[in-house]
């Protein structure tokens, strides 16, 4: 129950062999499944995202992992080569992955560039977009009120984002803008969100 893994996927071999039918057996064992073979009449991003999440949905529902997430390794020459996988059964284990590959790639979260790596950062903490997460929380939550704490149980573990995306980035533009209601709150300044604060997603 205290295990995690940490895996190199080498993405860019299997997407090349995998039509190939001499190699069939060792990639059926690589999945531990034989629906890698959907993937045979795929091309480009689409069989890309298919063996991606072939693999992802493997970790969680044979390996038992409940938070799986990658990231994905781009070299100078341009194609994706592989990528590292993780699995936990601990939403610490996650946090702390998470504000990893953040910390990687400050836009997206889950991919490096090597030809960046050298590179001052340009784009700063405070440009993440995090459009797509306020729509994730007035859908999932509703209108009902909800804690800090459960907002950000499930921004860690349903989306893209970290833990550290939830207040100042996500609740905070959103107060301002009249789409989120503080119900209640210890906190002592407003547009800050401690925990025991208690919200209700509006519109």
């Amino acid at each position: 129950p205290g295990c995690e893994v940490f895996i190199n996927f080498m993405f860019d071999s299997v997407n090349r062999f995998i039509n190939v039918d001499s190699v069939d057996d060792h990639v059926a064992d690589l999945f531990g499944c034989e629906d890698y073979v959907n993937a045979k009449g795929l091309a480009g991003d689409l069989r890309r995202a298919f063996i991606h999440d072939l693999y992802a949905r493997q970790l969680r529902e044979v390996a038992g992992f409940d938070h799986v997430t990658s990231f994905g390794m781009r070299p100078e020459r341009g194609h994706l080569v592989y990528y590292l996988f993780h699995g936990t059964r601990h939403m610490k284990g996650l946090e702390l992955m998470k504000d990893a590959m953040w910390k990687l790639d400050a836009i997206e979260g889950n991919l490096f560039e090597s030809r960046l790596a050298e590179q001052p950062v340009l784009v700063g903490f405070d440009m993440v977009n995090t459009a797509p997460l306020q729509r994730a929380l007035r859908q999932h939550f509703g209108d009902r009120p909800v804690s800090i704490s459960e907002i950000e149980d499930y921004t860690l573990a349903q989306t893209p984002y970290a833990k550290t995306h939830v207040k100042k980035l996500t609740l905070k533009p959103m107060e301002e803008a009249g789409d989120l209601e503080v119900v209640s709150s210890p906190r002592k300044k407003r547009l800050s969100y401690p925990d025991g604060t208690t919200v209700r997603f509006l519109g």
